[in-house]
């Protein structure tokens, strides 16, 4: 999933976060520091990304890849065709 207080974090021995990107630190009373990319985050922030990686991963992807849409294509005229 990530790293947690320095330790690689699984799902059901799923690893949601391949390239390590999300971090999350907790302190001596137990509030959540997050980071995406060694840069603070929110934790709603968080976990949103953790949620979108399990959904890309449902669906065969990596969390690594990005998706492009592709659902317009132009004539040579510039023209939206379907």
């Amino acid at each position: 999933m990530s790293k947690l207080n320095g330790k690689k974090e699984k799902v059901f021995g799923i690893d949601l976060d391949p390239t390590d990107r999300l971090e999350m630190k907790t302190d001596s009373e137990g509030y959540p520091s997050c980071t995406l990319d060694g840069k603070h985050c929110t934790t709603e922030d968080y976990l949103d990304l953790t949620q979108e990686n399990a959904e890309r991963h449902k669906k065969g992807k990596q969390s690594k890849e990005l998706g492009f849409f592709s659902g317009v294509s132009f004539d040579k005229y510039g023209k939206i065709i379907n």
